[in-house]
């Protein structure tokens, strides 16, 4: 496929987005394209292949105290315990804790290769 322009649909499929993803990006011009119409637009194929990011894991936006004390084997008091005291990362969001997946593969990450720094 050696085209120089590709549909929405093409290149949401690309970036693994959906379709409403592209067209904001189209909108706001973080995609350079091409219009043919009010609603006939070609994204220029060269950007989709230089900026597509390598394939990572996909990440949910936060996890729950449940969620994370099933996954750590703890009691959820524990949970909430040690984000209280800031050992680890979590943020309170209407009155629940909440936590980042990658803050905590991060801490993971730090604590089992040794490096003791503050969070």
């Amino acid at each position: 496929m050696n085209r120089s322009y590709l549909t929405i649909a093409e290149t949401a499929d690309m970036l693994g987005v959906a379709r409403q993803t592209v067209r904001r990006r189209v909108y706001s011009g973080l995609l350079p394209s091409l219009w043919l119409g009010p609603r006939l637009i070609r994204v220029e194929a060269r950007c989709i292949v230089q900026d597509a990011p390598p394939p990572v894991q996909s990440w949910p936006a936060a996890i729950g105290v449940g969620d994370l004390a099933s996954a750590w084997r703890l009691h959820p008091r524990t949970i909430h315990a040690l984000a209280g005291a800031g050992l680890i990362p979590g943020h309170r969001v209407h009155g629940q804790w909440a936590f980042r997946p990658r803050e905590l593969a991060e801490l993971v990450r730090r604590l089992t290769t040794g490096s003791r720094e503050a969070a």
